[in-house]
């Protein structure tokens, strides 16, 4: 089969990884001596130790707070591929794009599309010539209808009629050869076109099969592999014939896989090719082998996503020298962050097949992405690739790379790859920074959680910076002071920028009363849909925690998630969370939280279901006042009313049980009597129609059901459920006394 592979080409050996050894006390300070003199002596002032004592003797550039400088650090880590990166992809531009790939199987593969251009085309001429043979077969015959009428006796002399119709076909000589001229050329079609087009590809195919074969099994000679060789990554190797060879082939196919509209046919046995030779390549592959595939798929139409990602490696698990491995995975980086060069030249036939057939532009919905082109690289390709370099094994490579080093060398090291790390993290932050690659961006920023988790600045001033925000929410709120909570809840809320000074200059009461008068909703304009719904979860976060009533963040959130037309549909979810997580952490606000529904429900159209749509209510106690709420949402409202569903699902989940200790209930018997009576009154208000089904019998209920509406069957389902759940004692009352006795009946 075209494009196999053994899967054991793909097994590696688990490399067993070096523990961290523990600090020893055998360093000792210089300042020792003079500390216990200090004893004997007369009191002696001394210096601190130096931060990196193996540094101390050496001289380096350091700033004024004693830090080394960015070019002194570098010098602890040097990446010379990284360093070479921008000459390699100059070279790679230069070699590639500028001559015409002439590998040992460039004519084949310029002869299959050839072929398969030409099958596209007799594709065509066979559809248009069935269209034109099935007409002339209708037209070939003239088709008309006629009807026999006959009348007389029956063998019982009794008058009879009778009627027929039937059709009649006449040939049309003249159409004849039409038909006849017809089948010939669709004979030609199919046999003569067709049949030989179809030998030709699989030959040809064929044949490039036999040379990827060759070439792989002359790379493997070379290198003394076998199909069991796990992938390696070379420091150094020889340029030899075979590998010329491979990577003349894989520029062949890269160099098809960018022309525009190519069958599927003729993409599926590229790509099948492209993945042979490249997991051959790996077995024993050099730094630039690898950056040559990654080249080559950055400057490929997309979307590439489906089988792309696995040529791209870290080789985490070969017997490389992590040293090797970690140069490897950060030069791979730059390259995927960077600015691709030239990808337009590179996709110059797609440019001009769109330049040239209106047929390949689409318009995008949104204004400020622009037009759709193929020439712009997808946000799936790039995420995909981004995914296949995670920078958490790149901490590993890095610690078992300066491992051997002394321990001060050791740290300063692991500062300067984290210095390199971010500004190659930058620079893709820099390079993608727009709404189309903004979930890319995201991506990035994941990456840079394990050291931007504390603190992060977004300089706006230069650019925006996308998915920062989220780094907000899961911030320590819980462990600082409520003054701290309050001055964090400002700076979210201020449109206006302040400096920390300015910040702690504010009277912490005026900064109370500042976050007390809004503002939400100016701010979640400001930084767009997308960076609201981390601003709503974070507020809710630092006001869940304070100490202060939250009823005026309530009313800001039911305004803007709810009830605002222009930000709800955005927000409305969030706003649910945010719901949820007050009510988690502050059960005691839920009668405040009714009153604010009940003000702003005319407002909040159907979205008012979404509210307490994530909030458990175990903890939630209801009150006669809120249940004067509830039950004017019940009777008055009909059941497909979104105040009469809250009201629904607010009695359906709170708890009417015992209490813990089980010797009394945990609502107060007062609420359950009142729900009881509410129900009894809106159900006789919504199921007039059933004829008072609460006082039928199972058997009349059944029967009635069926011709019950779906919002009324509901209805009558939850009044059930609710006086089943209620705990009332058996009272002179008839209303309280038929609940008794049919909770009674149903407990049985």
């Amino acid at each position: 089969e075209v494009g196999s592979i053994p899967t054991e080409v793909f097994a590696h050996e688990t490399v067993c990884y070096p523990s961290i050894g523990r600090l020893t006390e055998d360093f000792h300070s210089p300042y020792t001596f003079m500390a216990n003199k200090a004893l004997f002596d007369a009191p002696l002032d001394a210096d601190a130790p130096p931060l990196y004592p193996t540094l101390a003797n050496l001289h380096y550039e350091k700033d004024k707070h004693g830090l080394l400088t960015e070019q002194n650090l570098l010098a602890f880590y040097q990446n010379p591929l990284y360093m070479m990166s921008d000459q390699f992809v100059e070279k790679f531009v230069q070699v590639v794009d500028n001559l015409t790939p002439s590998g040992p199987i460039f004519p084949l593969l310029k002869r299959l599309k050839q072929l398969a251009e030409l099958m596209s085309i007799n594709e065509i001429s066979v559809n248009e010539n069935r269209k034109n043979l099935t007409k002339c077969l209708c037209d070939c015959w003239i088709v008309e209808q006629h009807t026999v009428e006959s009348k007389g006796r029956c063998g019982e002399n009794k008058e009879a009629h009778g009627m027929a119709h039937f059709l009649k076909t006449t040939l049309r000589p003249e159409k004849v050869d039409e038909l006849n001229n017809l089948l010939s050329a669709s004979r030609t079609h199919l046999l003569d076109e067709r049949l030989c087009l179809e030998a030709q590809f699989r030959s040809t195919a064929l044949q490039v099969q036999w040379f990827v074969i060759f070439i792989n099994q002359r790379f493997m000679e070379e290198n003394r592999l076998s199909a069991h060789s796990p992938p390696n990554l070379l420091e150094n190797a020889v340029n030899s014939n075979g590998r010329v060879l491979l990577l003349g082939a894989l520029s062949d196919l890269f160099f098809h896989l960018r022309f525009p509209v190519l069958p599927k046919r003729v993409t599926d046995v590229l790509i099948s090719w492209v993945q042979e030779l490249v997991c051959v390549l790996y077995m024993c592959c050099r730094c630039e082998d690898a950056q040559f595939v990654l080249n080559h798929l950055l400057r490929l139409p997309s979307p590439i996503v489906d089988w792309a990602p696995p040529l791209v490696q870290t080789f985490i698990q070969a017997p490389s020298h992590p040293k090797v491995k970690l140069d490897h995975c950060i030069t791979m980086l730059s390259h995927l962050l960077n600015p691709i060069t030239a990808r337009d030249s590179f996709l110059r036939q797609i440019g001009l097949s769109e330049a040239e057939d209106s047929t390949w532009t689409i318009l995008s919905d949104d204004d400020e992405e622009g037009d759709f082109s193929l020439i712009t690289i997808n946000e799936c390709d790039l995420t995909s690739l981004f995914e296949q370099l995670p920078i958490s094994e790149l901490y590993s490579l890095a610690y078992l790379s300066f491992s051997n080093s002394e321990k001060g060398d050791l740290f300063a090291a692991l500062i300067a790859f984290q210095l390199l790390l971010m500004k190659v993290l930058d620079t893709g932050l820099s390079t993608y920074c727009s709404p189309t690659y903004k979930l890319f961006c995201k991506q990035i920023g994941n990456g840079d959680v394990p050291f931007v988790k504390r603190y992060c600045m977004v300089c706006s001033e230069r650019w925006i910076v996308f998915g920062l925000w989220q780094f907000l929410v899961d911030l320590p709120f819980d462990c600082v002071t409520d003054d701290c909570r309050s001055r964090c809840e400002y700076v979210l809320r201020s449109v206006e920028k302040i400096t920390v000074s300015e910040l702690y200059d504010i009277p912490l009461s005026e900064l109370v009363a500042r976050n007390r008068r809004g503002g939400l909703k100016e701010r979640a304009e400001a930084i767009g849909p997308l960076d609201s719904v981390f601003l709503v979860n974070t507020l809710a976060a630092i006001v869940s925690h304070s100490h202060s009533g939250p009823v005026s963040f309530v009313k800001e959130i039911v305004e803007i998630c709810f009830c605002d037309e222009s930000s709800r549909k955005s927000l409305y979810k969030v706003g649910g969370e945010a719901v949820a997580l007050l009510l988690s952490r502050k059960p005691n606000i839920f009668d405040q939280l009714l009153i604010v529904l009940d003000r702003n429900m005319s407002h909040m159209d159907n979205y008012a279901i979404d509210v307490l749509t994530s909030s458990d209510l175990c903890e939630c106690k209801l009150s006669p006042a809120s249940l004067s709420i509830l039950g004017k949402w019940l009777i008055y409202k009909p059941p497909d009313d979104a105040a009469n569903r809250m009201a629904r699902r607010i009695l359906s989940s709170v708890y009417w049980g015992m209490n813990e200790a089980g010797d009394q209930l945990w609502l107060h018997p007062s609420v359950h009597e009142i729900s009881a009576d509410t129900v009894m009154k809106a159900h006789s208000m919504h199921c007039g129609s059933s004829n008072g089904m609460i006082a039928k019998s199972i058997r009349q209920v059944s029967k009635l059901a069926s011709r019950m509406a779906d919002h009324e069957q509901l209805f009558n389902q939850f009044c059930w459920d609710i006086l089943i759940k209620l705990k009332i004692s058996s009272k002179v009352d008839l209303t309280a006394f038929f609940i008794h006795i049919c909770q009674s009946c149903l407990e049985r």
